[in-house]
């Protein structure tokens, strides 16, 4: 398998504003406010996204923070 055609499973603010079709201020102001749902992961001393989980959040209508992390919590608990 070659590398270049991997796509990745973690992503830094610029791919995952990129991803959601917004600008990178827009995107931080999401993520300040609470309307962005997913929340980053240290990775390496890296905050970086999970692609699924933005994917994921997005297939559920974008719900704010809040709202994202009860849907989580039912989530984890059918895989249970």
């Amino acid at each position: 398998m070659r590398c270049d055609t991997l796509t990745p499973l973690l992503v830094d603010v610029a791919g995952a504003s990129k991803l959601l079709g917004v600008g990178k201020s827009l995107f931080y102001q999401m993520a300040s406010t609470g309307s962005l749902g997913p929340t980053p992961v240290e990775f390496n001393s890296k905050r970086l996204y999970s692609v699924l989980e933005l994917r994921s959040w997005v297939e559920h209508k974008c719900p704010p923070r809040e709202k994202w992390i009860e849907i989580q919590k039912g989530t984890d608990d059918n895989n249970t």
